[in-house]
């Protein structure tokens, strides 16, 4: 038997791409507390800078994980909160039961109740075969993303209801609101460039291709197609060409403003990091560098269809043909 009338917290991910692939279960547990008129008071609670982002997709509503948040929690406690993550960041936020994976790095976060089946590597212990199969076939989730649904499993719900219920497709998401960013350069067609990944950490180098090859990349789209190149991140390191072509917001936008203009460009075309789960979401399609294997299944961005992978690229030629292929299909 599900829970009914509670109020029931979610604290997502500190990381924007693992926090954007907990959508799915969220919008499932959305459709399952309609459908059975569990009237359950869901909050998602993010870290600030994701709150806007994740509030204007209307899920849920959302607040922000700040002091004053963690010392509310204390004076009117929830009934039950669901940590997907295990950080310091979380510490001081509490119910009056708590779920989480506990973390011997994380030693100060306590939980009353273990979710064992978010450990990636163990959830398909936990988790019916069916559901998995399910989740995978129809709509090609990441393995992250499926374990997650052992959170609805813990809420009571089973896994012929999540099956029955569970209708995820772009048009479940509201975007109505993502419109308005403006710039004066961008009145015209624009593909989105994004040459970071792992904010900058030197041990994540590996996740980042060559910066030139992307110029040679944007140089391409605008000598064939007349499209200007837009730069996202929070790197500015690399001087990018004093071309007319070449927008440089590095470091200008917030996480809802970088969604408008992915929402409003043709492409991205960049490494496999936040932007490029931003722009499915945003049901702009994208083609993403991956350099670790393990990304390509565990945390592959959502909407599948709109995602072109490419492994280990190993010329920019190889990354423009896949991107020219796919664009001449649409226009």
């Amino acid at each position: 038997m599900q829970y009914q009338n509670k109020r029931i917290d979610i604290v997502i991910p500190w990381r924007i791409g693992d926090a954007i692939l907990n959508i799915p279960m969220l919008v499932c547990l959305k459709q399952l507390n309609e459908k059975y008129n569990d009237n359950n008071d869901i909050r998602i609670i993010a870290q600030p800078f994701l709150a806007k982002l994740y509030a204007t997709l209307e899920i849920f509503e959302c607040k922000p994980l700040t002091v004053v948040r963690k010392i509310i929690s204390h004076l009117k406690h929830t009934d039950i909160v669901f940590f997907t993550e295990t950080i310091n960041t979380n510490w001081g936020y509490t119910a009056k039961t708590k779920y989480g994976l506990t973390n011997k790095h994380k030693k100060i976060i306590k939980f009353h109740h273990e979710l064992p089946f978010m450990n990636i590597n163990k959830f398909r212990e936990f988790l019916p075969e069916k559901l998995i199969s399910f989740l995978q076939d129809k709509y090609n989730l990441s393995q992250y993303s499926i374990s997650l649904f052992g959170i609805l499993l813990e809420l009571g719900y089973t896994a012929e209801q999540i099956i029955e219920t569970f209708d995820f497709t772009p048009d479940c998401l509201t975007l109505n609101n993502f419109s308005g960013f403006s710039h004066p350069m961008m009145n015209e067609k624009y593909v989105v460039f994004c040459m970071e990944a792992a904010y900058g950490k030197k041990g994540d180098a590996n996740r980042r291709w060559n910066e030139d090859y992307y110029i040679e990349i944007a140089n391409k789209c605008f000598e064939e197609f007349n499209l200007k190149s837009v730069f996202v991140g929070i790197n500015q390191d690399f001087k990018l060409p004093d071309k007319s072509n070449f927008i440089d917001l590095r470091k200008k936008l917030d996480l809802f403003q970088l969604a408008q203009v992915l929402k409003s460009s043709v492409y991205y075309i960049g490494n496999d990091t936040a932007p490029l789960h931003i722009a499915n979401i945003m049901q702009t399609s994208s083609i993403g560098a991956y350099f670790m294997k393990h990304s390509l299944t565990d945390f592959s961005p959502l909407f599948a269809g709109l995602n072109t992978q490419v492994y280990c690229p190993q010329t920019p030629e190889e990354m423009y043909e896949k991107f020219k292929e796919k664009y001449m299909v649409v226009n």
